[in-house]
């Protein structure tokens, strides 16, 4: 981790702030001078920063070229060898740095995994010797949404978050002294102030479960609590906006973020923003009762966008963040819900990128589940950890794994999220969904665990009741990526109107593009279009193993069951185990009422599972199933 000093001119606030947050958010420590406490002398301040920076990060513009104050942090940064000069809109840079080269961020739009991201991070990890440890992030190929991929990783690594107000009150218990939170307005205006009242509200309503476990208190300033949330708002023709910083009793900045609705939509950016804080606070109450550690600032912020962003990144990109939670544990080692957030994440990348247990990553993942044991032996994320390395094959190890954390944690959402998704696996589409609904309604503020309520009751066939969730969640988290991306995404994708899923592309999530053949085909089933859906959905098996799920869905959907067996049954090389949720969906039906179906079962392990546990799947109670599934696997036995 590096400490970096970031120089801009004012009126480029909007361009540095994201700039900081994905820095902030990729392990290094940022210095803007929104750090500056009150009462510090200006120039003092900015001094001290400097000399301590390893590395001085310059946006040139139109504006900071004239500045007298850039042009000094630039020459500072120049003359002791740590200057890296960014270009933000193509201004020349002036006099004295021009034999520099520029990094161009005048595209740049705020991905931590584009290009010019990863040339100022490799810059930043060459001036602070970074070659000499663990660089801060690591990027690598963007992974795209497979649905036949999701059941367990997404939904174990949501339930890592403990994001509800109702955690962060429990977590609040354990402090010997309450601590306070305030909540106030960031500038004068109205809006603002009325915002911060709206805040101050809700947050109080999540805490009335137990009123002796947090004051929030009506600080207007928030200068003497613990921890203030400040909040702003402002108004235009065609938006809304607000944003949100929680800031800890010295001023320092400890999270941030900004959010942006339509005109008419204020009423959703509000409720958006108290169930942002909410989680936020979760996190934050987490790192305040360190769980055996108490953190530090650097630490501590280190901790909280990692932790944030966890709710954010939905399924993507889940190892920029391992380096992010193996520096909070280096740094903390004793704070257990750091060793948490590590193991997870780290066994969402093995998942999510079919990495063997044998790999450094596995190898990596078994010590970290030793140590985080040592913390705490029955964490539920130490378990979900173990119960992704298990793998896919394995479902005596799986169920063997489920019935250890039951009974360490029983009725805890987290191991019930890990249930569902092997209920799912083995064909008990309706125990998935009791398990699924229970684990919602322990933490109605989850949107992680309401997201697989509704993918359960999608994949069970209950499409009416998942689309009346759907619209709850949609209202309760407006604009929310997980309820977006994954639960409306999903459920319109395949069984709900595929124009809106169009939509949905198109507007918020175009890394799905690649299914947009499919969904034509689902608005007009020509032969055209079903050979081109059908083509496309090949293409991804030669990108990833896990296409295999994917093309078997399509020729499901399009009625083209004669295809599917050569694939399931002579997959030459390409494991199939990533076909046994997807085989209990409706999608296939007809399908499995074929008995030769029995034979892939056989095949996935499944029908051993079945015999020997007496638990056979629901589509074995099918009225309309025209062969006797024990009658069958007796056959196959023989």
């Amino acid at each position: 981790m590096a400490r970096v000093f970031l120089s801009y001119d004012r009126d480029d606030a909007s361009r540095a702030k994201p700039l900081a947050m994905a820095l902030e958010r990729a392990g290094h420590a940022v210095w803007w001078d929104f750090h500056i406490k009150g009462g510090a002398q200006y120039s003092k301040a900015i001094d001290e920063a400097l000399k301590a920076a390893d590395a001085v990060v310059v946006l040139w513009s139109r504006s900071s070229v004239e500045s007298a104050w850039v042009r000094d942090e630039a020459a500072a940064g120049r003359d002791s060898g740590r200057l890296i000069p960014i270009q933000i809109d193509g201004t020349e840079t002036p006099l004295g740095f021009r034999q520099f080269q520029n990094l161009d961020f005048s595209r740049w739009k705020g991905r931590s995994r584009s290009s010019e991201f990863r040339q100022l991070m490799s810059a930043i990890d060459d001036l602070a010797g970074a070659s000499a440890s663990e660089p801060a992030r690591v990027p690598g190929d963007r992974r795209r949404f497979s649905v036949s991929q999701r059941p367990l990783l997404v939904g174990l690594v949501i339930m890592a978050l403990a994001i509800g107000a109702f955690a962060a009150v429990r977590f609040f218990v354990a402090r010997t002294s309450v601590p306070t939170l305030a909540v106030a307005a960031s500038e004068p205006s109205p809006s603002s102030h009325a915002l911060a009242r709206d805040l101050f509200v809700n947050l109080g309503r999540l805490q009335a479960a137990n009123p002796n476990a947090l004051e929030i208190v009506a600080d207007p300033e928030g200068k003497s609590a613990d921890y203030t949330f400040q909040v702003s708002a402002s108004h235009a023709a065609d938006k809304t906006a607000g944003s949100i910083a929680l800031l800890s009793r010295d001023r320092t900045l400890l999270w941030s973020k900004d959010f942006e609705r339509p005109a008419d939509q204020y009423a959703d950016l509000k409720q958006q923003l108290v169930l942002t804080a909410a989680r936020v606070l979760s996190c934050a109450t987490a790192a305040v009762t360190g769980g055996g550690s108490k953190l530090d600032q650097r630490t501590l912020k280190l901790y909280l966008n990692g932790c944030a962003s966890l709710s954010e990144i939905a399924g993507h990109d889940f190892r920029e963040l391992v380096p992010v939670f193996r520096e909070v544990t280096r740094r903390a080692p004793r704070f257990e819900d750091g060793w948490a957030k590590l193991v997870i994440t780290e066994a969402a990348v093995i998942g999510w990128e079919s990495i063997p247990k044998n790999s450094p990553e596995g190898r990596n993942l078994a010590e970290d589940i030793a140590a985080a044991r040592k913390l705490n032996p029955a964490m539920p994320e130490a378990y979900g950890a173990e119960f992704i390395m298990a793998g896919e094959d394995d479902l005596a190890k799986s169920a063997e794994i489920l019935e250890r954390a039951a009974r360490a944690n029983p009725d805890d959402p987290k191991i019930l999220s890990m249930r569902v998704g092997f209920l799912r696996r083995v064909g008990r589409m309706k125990e998935a969904v009791d398990d699924a609904k229970r684990a919602a309604e322990h933490d109605p503020l989850d949107p992680g665990l309401t997201t697989d309520y509704i993918e359960a009751l999608t994949y069970a066939g209950k499409a009416d009741t998942a689309l009346q969730e759907i619209k709850k969640a949609e209202k309760l988290w407006p604009g929310t990526r997980i309820v977006t991306d994954e639960a409306s995404f999903r459920f319109y994708l395949r069984y709900g109107d595929p124009k809106e899923a169009l939509r949905i592309i198109r507007t918020d999530t175009p890394e799905n593009a690649h299914f947009e053949s499919f969904l034509m085909a689902r608005i007009e089933p020509t032969k055209e279009n079903v050979d081109r859906a059908i083509a496309d959905a090949k293409s991804e098996v030669s990108q990833s193993p896990r296409g295999i799920g994917w093309l078997v869905l399509a020729l499901a959907e399009f009625g083209r069951d004669e295809a599917i067996y050569p694939i399931v049954e002579n997959p030459r090389g390409i494991s199939i185990l990533y076909l046994s949720d997807a085989f209990f969906r409706p999608t296939f039906h007809r399908f499995r009422q074929n008995p030769r179906f029995m034979r892939i079962a056989n095949n996935l392990g499944l029908i051993d599972y079945w015999r020997k546990t007496g638990k056979w799947p629901d589509f074995c109670f099918e009225p309309d199933l025209p062969y006797n599934c024990k009658a069958e696997a007796a056959k196959l036995a023989a």
